[in-house]
Formats: C-alpha cells, sequence, structure tokens
C-alpha cells in the first residue's frame, strides 16, 4: 500500500515537460523537397563535400566576378568567341527568377535584385539541419550614364535650349494680340468702303 502510494505521489509530483516554443516561419528549416530542382541539386552536391552544420554557396542568382587568369590560359587556340573566364553569369535570368517567386517559398530562393529573401537559409536534411549562406551582394547597382562625373553634362537638343527664348518671344506677341487684330479689323473696314462703288446700280 505504501509503495502504491509514493508511486502516486511520484506520478502526481513529476511536472510535465516543457514544450518548445515554436520558431518563427523565418527561422524554420525547409526541406529540399521545397526548392527548385536545380537549386535542390546544387545543395546535394556540396552536402557530398562538406559535413559541416553550415556552407557558403555560390548564388545562382548574381553574377560572380573570379580572379583575372594570366593572357595564356585564356586565350582560345580556335576563332571562336568564348565567354570571359573570369566572370560566371546566373544560371536563371530575371524572368525566371520572378516566376520562381510565384511558385516557391521566398524562404527557399537565393536574393537577388528581383527577389527579395534572405541571405541565409536553414535546409532539413536525412542528416539534419544544415545552413546555407548565399554568397554575393544581391544589392542592385546603380545604372550610371556616359556624363556621370563630368562637370559638363549633356547640354540638351537645340529645341531645348531655345524653348526659352522661343516660350518668350511668342508671349511678347500675344501680348499686344488684341491691338493688332483691331487695326487689321478697322484697316479691312476702310479699305472695303473706300473701294465700293458710288452708282446707285
Amino acid at each position: 500500500m505504501a509503495n502504491s502510494m509514493s508511486l502516486v505521489t511520484r506520478l502526481l509530483s513529476t511536472k510535465a515537460p516543457k514544450s518548445t516554443p515554436n520558431l518563427p516561419v523565418s527561422q524554420q528549416a525547409i526541406p529540399l523537397t521545397s526548392f527548385h530542382p536545380s537549386i535542390a541539386k546544387l545543395i546535394k552536391h556540396h552536402l557530398r563535400q562538406h559535413d559541416t552544420g553550415s556552407m557558403v554557396i555560390r548564388n545562382p542568382f548574381l553574377l560572380h566576378k573570379l580572379p583575372r587568369l594570366p593572357s595564356h590560359l585564356t586565350e582560345s587556340p580556335s576563332k571562336v568567341e568564348v565567354p570571359s573566364p573570369n566572370v560566371i553569369v546566373p544560371r536563371f535570368s530575371r524572368r525566371a527568377q520572378k516566376k520562381m517567386v510565384s511558385r516557391y517559398p521566398l524562404r527557399s530562393l537565393p536574393p537577388s535584385p528581383v527577389v527579395d529573401a534572405n541571405s541565409t537559409t536553414t535546409v532539413q536534411t536525412p542528416q539534419g539541419e544544415v545552413e546555407i549562406l548565399w554568397d554575393g551582394d544581391p544589392t542592385p547597382k546603380e545604372h550610371k550614364t556616359p556624363y556621370d562625373g563630368r562637370r559638363l553634362r549633356f547640354k540638351g537638343h537645340k529645341f531645348q535650349r531655345q524653348r526659352s527664348q522661343r516660350e518668350k518671344e511668342l508671349s511678347d506677341r500675344m501680348a499686344g494680340m488684341d491691338k493688332l487684330v483691331a487695326d487689321w479689323r478697322k484697316t479691312s473696314a476702310e479699305t472695303k468702303s473706300s473701294t465700293r462703288s458710288q452708282l446707285p446700280f
């Protein structure tokens, strides 16, 4: 009887385990099935090479510049033009990136000037959670014109430069237009009356 009472006492005194608070959606791990197939393939490729809980992957949405190679390595033996080996073009165009935003979770996409996403992503893999840092600067570059940095900017077209002078001349002419019209009507009436025949027939 005493043993049963002590067992009941222990069960009643045992506190329920504290439930872990739910993480915000932005910090929850994303399964690989939620990624675009090409991005998931890229992540799997890096997972085979890295066993750590975090890794850096080159952002496939951005253009990346590599260190310049020696000239003897960049010369092509044929006359066919080849892309520069110092630049890695984005795997996905901006149009494709916009389509992916509407089809896949925003947290599963790398950041770019088109995609407003975080630079870090937590992926749920069979081995556990892996944090991915997308390498690259997603901020859009400032558009530059040929006249940036010059003291003398584009002077404008000829009709733009002469616009103020034309408007001034037009306003001066319109200022005396009422008097000019009245004088013309008076002169026309006098001419018409002077040329009228005085004969009754």
